[in-house]
């Protein structure tokens, strides 16, 4: 009997050592993210109209992306991924959260209102590589491994403008 109370314990011990780390986190709230900054851009209309599957989201890409039969990305609920050169975007589906992105993105995200959507943007540089995470909330109460995340990736400064036209087409 000893032994069992004694596990026991160890378990409240470990639930409670795990409860107070996780307060001592910031609380990561959509509410709370400051707004991206406005952006004036628009899409050529010749671009190609993506529309997931089930995603309920849509977004244009350039016209000379080759779409990537089998990308070299990490995806459990599918992926589909376009390039023209280093210029790339990669759509994963999953389930997404606020706690779903490493608190490095976190620390630049931003959110814009789009029609009825609200649209995370994470954005980060490293060695002249850009990344931008764009995340159209799914604010409805059923949660779907539908749901889409959007990388767009670049490091030739003429793709600058092209990969703005790219986030700012998500709705």
């Amino acid at each position: 009997m000893a032994v069992g109370y004694l596990d026991a314990m160890k378990i409240i011990v470990m639930a409670l050592i795990a409860a107070s780390a996780l307060s001592g986190q910031p609380s990561r709230s959509i509410g709370q993210l400051p707004p991206c900054r406005a952006s004036n851009v628009s899409v050529p209309s010749e671009w190609k109209t993506i529309e997931p599957p089930e995603a309920r989201v849509r977004f244009q890409i350039p016209a000379g992306m080759q779409e990537i039969q089998d990308p070299k990305v990490f995806c459990i609920h599918g992926c589909e991924q376009w390039e023209r050169g280093t210029f790339k975007v990669s759509v994963s589906h999953g389930m997404w959260g606020a706690t779903s992105f490493e608190n490095d993105a976190w620390a630049t995200a931003c959110v814009d209102k789009r029609g009825q959507r609200r649209v995370v943007e994470m954005r980060s540089t490293v060695d002249g590589r850009h990344t931008v995470i764009v995340w159209p909330v799914n604010d409805s109460s059923t949660q779907s491994t539908t749901d889409i995340l959007l990388n767009v990736q670049w490091s030739e400064q003429a793709d600058d403008a092209d990969a703005e036209k790219v986030i700012a087409s998500v709705r």
